[in-house]
């Protein structure tokens, strides 16, 4: 069993196995940087991130250039909010290979420590290097920041031209034209949001039904998952508190209700459970091609009932 049949278990998924036999190999060569790095890789993927931050260390103690090594430790301490020590081996990182994806991580560390003048450098420099949309978007929200407002709408509009899908840029990108004083752009998303918001507020409270109208507004933007189904839960626990004495006054509650609530708790539990895992492995494009199918079958039974 030798180094590149391992790494060949590891790349075809088969991680328990690779890990065993690099335990094995370190046995006998306890100095050899690339397996504390794949070991450290197989830990990020089994959620041991602690145990990585430490295999890291160790490659990059053996050898210092490893950029594998030292680009996934400083993922975890800017993970970890440790952000001198994320700066650090991005740094170092740079120096080894001008990448335009470290220098975004630089100018995201930078922005968090305040030093604005010094992340614009390095989103620019991201940019010069290649056309990242990510550098693009944050260099126009950071100057949108500083008050640089005709910076901030040309840097959010080169985003833009480069990832169309880009949904932080759009909401920039609304903020931008308002602060410009041109309300009739920035007025039609909120506008759009303040009608899907009053109906699914109206079908929410009629027949339960506020998801469709939700989604109508969401689904265009394409936020990432995460944010997509936060803002719904958020959106809906404040529709459901407002419902709720509602509900009430009218004794459309009671405690035959309140049991069966009580009595289907258990379930809804699972359900969120069950949620949060799939989430967190589902592909973005799977998981939206699957809220447009909920979407088509929930709409075709409320015309049926309603027929």
């Amino acid at each position: 069993m030798n180094f590149n049949y391992l790494l060949k278990l590891q790349k075809s998924g088969k991680l328990k196995e690779a890990e065993t036999g690099y335990r094995k190999l370190l046995k006998n060569d306890n100095q050899n940087p690339d397996i504390f790095t794949c070991l450290g890789l197989i830990c990020i993927k089994t959620k041991r991130e602690l145990e990585a931050k430490n295999l890291f260390l160790k490659a990059v103690d053996l050898n210092s250039g490893d950029l594998t090594a030292l680009n996934n430790l400083a993922l975890i301490y800017l993970k970890n909010k440790k952000y001198n020590d994320a700066k650090k081996y991005f740094l170092k990182s740079q120096k080894i290979n001008n990448n335009s994806k470290t220098l975004f991580f630089i100018g995201l560390i930078e922005t968090e420590l305040n030093n604005f003048d010094s992340a614009i450098r390095y989103y620019k420099e991201s940019i010069a290097v290649e056309k990242n949309s990510d550098s693009m978007c944050n260099l126009g929200n950071l100057y949108y920041t500083v008050g640089d407002i005709e910076k901030a709408l040309k840097y959010t509009l080169m985003s833009l031209k480069e990832n169309p899908n880009l949904d932080r840029s759009y909401n920039n990108l609304g903020l931008i034209y308002l602060a410009k004083g041109n309300f009739n752009l920035a007025k039609k998303n909120f506008i759009k949001g303040a009608i899907c918001s009053a109906i699914a507020g109206f079908s929410s409270f009629c027949v339960h039904a506020g998801g469709t109208p939700t989604s109508l507004y969401l689904l265009p933007l394409r936020l990432k998952k995460e944010v997509y189904v936060g803002t719904r839960i958020i959106f809906f626990s404040c529709v459901n508190l407002i419902k709720l004495p509602l509900y009430i006054y009218l004794s459309m509650m009671n405690f035959d209700t309140l049991y069966q609530s009580i009595s289907l708790f258990p379930l809804a539990i699972i359900g969120i459970f069950i949620g949060y895992k799939l989430l967190k492995i589902i592909n973005e494009n799977l998981f939206y091609n699957i809220i447009y199918a909920l979407i088509l079958v929930s709409s075709t039974k409320l015309l049926i009932d309603f027929v």
